[in-house]
């Protein structure tokens, strides 16, 4: 999984111009000479026709007032800090049409479209307002930010030439660190990279990426540390919440990793990464059905992902271990839907004498072996029931079920010492599993 470099714009108080309205006002204007008011033009009377309504009329509700494109893109901005990012591109788009050649907000907008990975709509925008002001110090630093995002071979030289634009910018450094760790010069991107949070970072953006360049290091103690900076620095900065459960998991502690994990959730619970990273997680630490419920999650936020036939694959892989730790856990229940509990059911029957259940375990449609065929002929007055007893009573399952179609294979230990090893085919048979052949 990539880690995430999204840059926010810079500081307002360095580089962001509010624009202000400022009310023009004049002299006073003399009041007009009082005219003599016209003669009253009588109107006879009349009957009314209808009786007129005795409800008090609904008033019109005056209309809300419309707010000016300064305060959209203040709204818009604050929104943004909120972490309230579809909202902000609603409020900073509406800005954008009333003033659409302010490089302030349209650079804003770009910014929020970046933090949304939406690169191409970014490029787009912050075009525009470069178009306008090549020199305009947020567009700039925006742009200098996307082009090193995307690995565009021009990042270079313009955030180069923004340091004379913007020399005290945190953002360039930034950038930088960027370009630096694409092109896999590691220690030229931690150089970079502490600059940009020397010169002020608040956003957590160059802890986070320091982090990430220690993590592809392998220094996975020091990327802990940094980017536990980047949270206390901005807690909602979800890349650095995930990037931070990713360094706990690469350093093997694991408690760490899915705690971490879960914080990321907590502030982004569309976050599939995480899910997907908890799934092997779980899967490490052999709770499958945990693994099996991130795993799933991740296919429905991303059902179109390239690793999809894999990861469906290993939740029926993870799906026998389920099957198997639910029919050791619950031996005495017959549950037809799970092929382990089936196979159970003999071990079960044979350790407590008791029968009843046997007899209804063979495939109905009669295909199933002579082996199994005897099994399901056991009770307490069969002649083999003392064999069937020494067979299976310290009976145990010896694997997870491997299912493939309608047939599951479960290996098995059997005997008076349980050491011979067998397994078992089970058949599924309208949503049932039953006894086939061993």
């Amino acid at each position: 999984m990539c880690a995430k470099y999204i840059l926010k714009r810079p500081s307002i108080g360095l580089l962001l111009i509010v624009l202000v309205l400022v009310a023009c006002g004049g002299g006073e204007t003399p009041p007009a000479e009082p005219e003599s008011p016209p003669e009253p033009t009588v109107v006879p009377t009349e009957a009314p026709t209808e009786v007129p309504p005795t409800s008090t009329p609904i008033p019109t509700p005056s209309p809300e007032p419309t707010l000016s494109a300064t305060e959209r893109l203040d709204l818009g901005i604050e929104l943004w800090d909120n972490n309230q990012l579809d909202e902000a591109v609603v409020e900073l788009e509406t800005a954008v049409s009333l003033e659409p050649e302010n490089p302030e907000t349209l650079s804003n907008l770009a910014g929020v479209y970046i933090t949304l990975e939406r690169y191409d709509e970014a490029l787009e925008i912050l075009n525009q307002a470069y178009a306008i002001d090549d020199d305009h110090p947020n567009t700039i630093i925006n742009l200098c930010t996307t082009l090193a995002l995307t690995g565009d071979e021009s990042a270079l030289g313009l955030c180069e030439a923004g340091l004379e634009i913007v020399p005290d910018s945190h953002s360039i450094p930034n950038a930088l660190g960027i370009i630096a760790i694409n092109e896999g010069r590691l220690e030229d991107a931690i150089m970079f990279f502490g600059e940009s949070i020397a010169l002020g970072a608040d956003d957590g953006f160059a802890h986070n990426n320091l982090g990430f360049a220690y993590m592809e290091l392998g220094e996975f103690g020091i990327a802990i540390e940094k980017l536990e900076e980047a949270v206390v620095v901005n807690p909602l900065n979800t890349q650095a919440l995930y990037n931070r459960a990713l360094a706990y998991a690469q350093d093997g502690q694991l408690d760490e990793a899915i705690e971490a994990y879960d914080a990321t959730l907590a502030v982004d619970p569309a976050y599939d990464s995480a899910y997907f990273d908890l799934g092997i997680i779980y899967t490490q630490l052999d709770q499958p059905a945990e693994a099996i419920s991130n795993f799933e999650t991740f296919l429905e936020l991303s059902p179109d992902d390239p690793s999809r036939d894999g990861v469906l694959a290993e939740i029926n892989r993870l799906q026998g271990f389920v099957f198997v730790q639910e029919a050791i856990a619950s031996p005495e229940i017959l549950d037809f839907e799970n092929p382990a509990s089936v196979l159970q059911t003999i071990f079960y029957s044979a350790a407590n004498e008791e029968y009843d259940q046997l007899a209804g375990l063979c495939d109905p449609e009669g295909q199933n072996d002579g082996d199994t065929a005897l099994v399901c002929e056991i009770t307490a007055e069969h002649e083999n029931v003392g064999e069937f007893i020494l067979i299976f009573a310290n009976a145990t399952i010896n694997g997870p079920a491997t299912i493939s179609g309608d047939i599951a294979e479960i290996p098995f230990l059997f005997g008076e010492n349980a050491d011979v090893p067998l397994t078992m085919q089970l058949v599924l048979r309208d949503g049932k599993w039953y006894l086939f052949d061993f």
